[in-house]
């Protein structure tokens, strides 16, 4: 359930294409990743990558809707029909919580003062850089320092 909840909370759009496509799929049907994503009738929006279905289709696998066979799927139409209300649910508990924000950027900026910096350039910087916030800078203002 967790792999299904993380892949729902991050290719929401990629799980709703590929599940209105199992939903009108046949008990055992085989699906191949690869047909997948040259198929048209997959992608309710924009082209889905293989990457992108196959990570649906390793979601759907966690739940037992699909039995991985090697490079391929086969789909438990049953079992997809039985997972239509808990699927339904992690969407809308998903949709109920707050977003969640990542307090750190996507990038960070390593950086060394040279000596000849002045001394309220270096109190600035040391006020706003992640490493001397968070303590990690202390040997380098033992060091500074002595």
């Amino acid at each position: 359930m967790k792999e299904y909840a993380s892949a729902v909370r991050q290719y929401r759009w990629v799980l709703d294409s590929v599940e209105l496509f199992l939903s009108t799929e046949p008990d055992g049907a085989i699906l191949d990743v690869s047909k997948l994503a040259r198929g048209a009738s997959l992608s309710v929006g924009r082209p889905l990558s293989d990457q992108q279905i196959l990570h649906a289709l390793s979601a759907l696998s966690s739940l037992g809707v699909l039995h991985d066979r090697s490079t391929q799927f086969s789909l438990d139409k049953p079992m997809f029909d039985a997972s239509a209300e808990r699927r339904s649910t992690v969407r809308a508990i998903l949709d109920a919580l707050p977003e969640i924000s990542n307090m750190r950027p996507d990038a960070e900026l390593c950086v060394s003062l040279p000596p000849t910096i002045a001394a309220a350039a270096k109190i600035v910087i040391r006020e706003m850089t992640t490493d001397y916030v968070l303590g990690y800078g202390t040997l380098s203002l033992a060091h500074e320092r002595a």
